[in-house]
């Protein structure tokens, strides 16, 4: 009697008349594109205010880290770079290259510089 109850219950919350759920393809990865282009009343209506408001801070992370991680390596990789190609020390692939590991002097400076800014910007 309570099982029935409970499932009567639950499945009122998630059933809206005849609105069928999208359409989701046999592929590994098919679920996905439900998920990305879900548009945000849709969400608000199941998911709820918090949780929209969670995923939407989640953008402003995701984009805020994505432009200082992409202005961060625009400034220090091709200080990196060109230290590493004056200096050239031997056995230097380039990977290593793009490394902080054996630059010294004045283009540490550069780093520390950044490093400030984007920590306190």
């Amino acid at each position: 009697m309570h099982i029935d109850i409970f499932l009567a219950c639950s499945q009122s919350k998630y059933y809206v008349g005849d609105k069928k759920p999208p359409r989701i393809k046999s592929g590994f990865f098919s679920w996905l594109p439900p998920l990305i282009y879900a548009k945000e009343p849709e969400l608000l209506e199941k998911i709820g205010p918090d949780a929209v408001v969670f995923l939407r801070f989640l953008r402003l992370m995701r984009w805020l880290f994505t432009v200082l991680s992409l202005l961060a390596c625009a400034i220090t990789l091709p200080v990196d770079i060109v230290y590493n190609i004056r200096n050239n020390p031997p056995g230097k692939t380039a990977l290593s290259m793009l490394s902080i590991q054996d630059v010294q002097g004045n283009s540490l400076f550069v780093h520390v510089g950044a490093t400030y800014i984007f920590s306190e910007w």
